[in-house]
């Protein structure tokens, strides 16, 4: 008798404890949410800015004035781009169109990306006929 009432314990105690034990825990993982980039591989963009211009000698004015631009990146860190500036001084409208090579560093934490540019175009003077090389 004693050993079935043991026995019989021994199995009570098997089924019940595991229901006690409590709900079984996954193990924990983190999950690391990566903000999206707003710098894509190829992008386009149209600009509007603010310019002044210092210029020596008799061919265009110094002045200021706006223009605005296009750009087209064909990679992450590469792009071109056109762009044009009118502004007048001394009553002569003068003009500048230049071409322009874009590396860029995206920031994508901070939704910032540092350029570098370099290019070239010209500049005239509408009502003269005067006009000059450019670079940058």
């Amino acid at each position: 008798m004693k050993k079935i009432a043991l026995t019989s314990l021994f199995a009570l105690a098997v089924a019940v404890l595991p229901a006690l034990a409590g709900t079984p825990t996954a193990d924990k993982k983190t999950v690391i949410i990566e903000t999206p980039c707003n710098f894509r591989d190829t992008e386009f963009q149209i600009d509007g800015f603010f310019a002044g211009v210092a210029a020596r000698g008799n061919t265009l004015h110094s002045g200021v004035g706006g223009g605005t631009a296009l750009n087209f990146f064909f990679a992450k860190y590469f792009g071109v781009g056109i762009e044009g500036l009118w502004y007048s001084n001394r009553g002569v409208a003068e003009n500048i169109v230049l071409g322009d090579a874009y590396f860029r560093y995206p920031i994508c934490a901070w939704n910032l990306a540092p350029y570098i540019t370099a290019g070239g175009g010209a500049g005239w003077a509408g009502n003269t006929g005067r006009s000059i090389g450019i670079g940058h």
